[in-house]
Parts: structure tokens; sequence; C-alpha cells
């Protein structure tokens, strides 16, 4: 009963220091990036006039159109198109004009900060981020801008990644334990004394399960098709990343928590089902060993 209550007391332990651990990051990065935004204000302001000048180019080129389309006779449609045209050449040519002359003043690197840096806008964002960096996901479509962003992105993976083994470890040798038990209760009975393990197609299901059911959960909150659910999950548990579906910029706040917690639990599950299949491994093993020593009668 004692070793019982220590085991349990140990996976609330890891259990609660991750999560304070992923929450505690998140807070950090999230103040961190949103203190730097608003202090790069001006930057953001300059953008938004060079958007303005150019929607007021493409505005004027369509009331120069519908000037031509009232003073010309819309019957011949040779001489509204010539006319078009030209004015369409003129439209792109001012617009090409335009972006080069920002280009000198270095555009391309105030668009890609406009439309980069506001991935910590808001906390789930910044949560999702925290837990895919100690994972080692690393979607890639959230990172820090902030020098302090970056230098406590170095510490925080430094400690935050061995306490995640720890937590895979942990959980998983105590989630196969209780699977194991599940099965022998169920499948094995009282036929054998010495336990029966979980048959490697049984894991397998169960991961299929969890990604299916993860599928399903982000076709409904995001609309995406199936099988592009079924490979973001995929990717997510086996840690390979190509997390640009997840874009915080676009992605519901409910779904950036939704895929946190799904990520936290199925790479629980995914340690898990590596304790299962190399128990049934070992399992087999030894048992042709077994057989290929047995005494002849």
């Amino acid at each position: 009963m004692c070793e019982a209550r220590r085991c349990c007391l140990s996976i609330f332990s890891v259990c609660l220091a991750i999560i304070v651990y992923i929450v505690v990051g998140a807070l950090a990065f999230f103040f961190l990036e949103s203190h730097y935004q608003k202090n790069h204000g001006d930057i953001i302001a300059v953008e938004s006039v060079s958007h303005q000048e150019l929607d007021t180019i493409r505005n004027a080129t369509v009331q120069r159109l519908w000037t031509l389309t009232m003073e010309l006779n819309v019957f011949y449609e040779s001489n509204w198109t010539q006319l078009a045209e030209l004015e369409l050449q003129k439209f792109q040519e001012d617009v090409l004009r335009h972006l080069y002359l920002l280009e000198g003043s270095d555009y391309h690197r105030r668009e890609t900060y406009i439309y980069n840096d506001d991935s910590f806008e808001n906390f789930p964002a910044a949560l999702l981020y925290a837990l895919t960096l100690i994972t080692t996901i690393g979607y890639g479509s959230v990172s820090p801008k902030s020098l302090a962003g970056r230098i406590l992105t170095v510490f925080y993976a430094a400690i935050g990644i061995p306490l995640t083994l720890c937590y895979l470890a942990t959980v998983g040798d105590f989630l196969s334990r209780c699977i194991r038990t599940i099965y022998y209760k169920i499948r094995c009975g009282k036929q054998r004394k010495g336990g029966c393990g979980v048959p490697i197609p049984v894991s397998l299901v169960l991961v299929f399960c969890y990604l299916c059911g993860g599928a399903g959960v982000f076709w409904w909150l995001e609309g995406w098709p199936f099988v592009d659910a079924i490979f973001f999950c995929f990717a997510s548990l086996a840690t390979i990343g190509f997390g640009g579906m997840l874009d915080p910029r676009f992605c519901k706040h409910v779904s950036l928590l939704v895929s946190s917690v799904y990520i936290l639990l199925g790479m629980a599950l995914i340690s898990t089902v590596f304790n299962l299949v190399q128990e049934e491994i070992v399992r087999g093993k030894s048992g042709r060993g077994r057989h290929y020593h047995r005494p002849i009668s």
C-alpha cells in the first residue's frame, strides 16, 4: 500500500512539475515578446501606411475604369479592352514602382516582421510554443524575435527537455502497467499466474485510435480535411514538426489549447506503447530461448 502511494505521489509530482513549468514558460515568453512588439510599434505604423498607399492606387485605377465604361460605348468591346489594358498596365507599373521604392527602405524586413512577430499575441500561442520547445517538436511557425526571448529559449529548453524525458519515462511506465493489468483481467483471466503481455497489434490500435480521435477534434474545430488532420497529429506525436497548419495567427485559441493538451497526453501514450512493444519483444525472445533449450525427454 505504501509503495502504491509513493508511486501515485511520484506520478502526481512529475505531472504537476511539467504543467507548472510549461505555464510559467508560456507566461515568460508571452510577456517578453508582447513587450518587444509594443516597443516596435513604429514599424507597424510605417507598414500600415504602405498598404494604405497601395489601396489608394488600386482605388484610383478602379475609378478610371469606371469612367472609361461610362464615356465609351461598351458595346464596342475592342475599344474598351484596349483602354482597360492600358489602365491595368499603368496600375501594375505604379505598384512595382512603389514596391521598389519601399525595398530601398528595407521593405522586406518590415514585411517579415509584421507577419511573423505577432505569433505571441495571445497566451495559447505562447503555451504551444513552450510545449513544442521542450518536446523537441519545433513547429517553426512560432519563434521569438527579441534577444531576451531567444536567450530564454536556450535555457528553457536545456532544463525542459530532461524534465520532459522524466515525465515520459514515469508516466509511460505507469500507464503501461495499468494497460497490462486491464488487458490481463479482460483477456487472460486467471489462466496464467505469471501475467500476460499486451500484443503489439493492440498497442498499435491504441495509437491509431488516438490519432483518429485527435484528427476528428481538429476537423471539427478548424474545418481541416480529415487526412490533413491525421497528418498533423502524426507529425506532432512523432516529433517531426510540420506545424504550418497550426498557425497561431489564423487558428482559434481553443485549437491552440486543445493541441497543447493533445500533444502532452499523446507523448505519454507513445512512451507507453514503446514500453509495451519492448516488453512483448523481450517476452518473445525469452520464450524462444526457453523453447530452444528445452531438454529432450
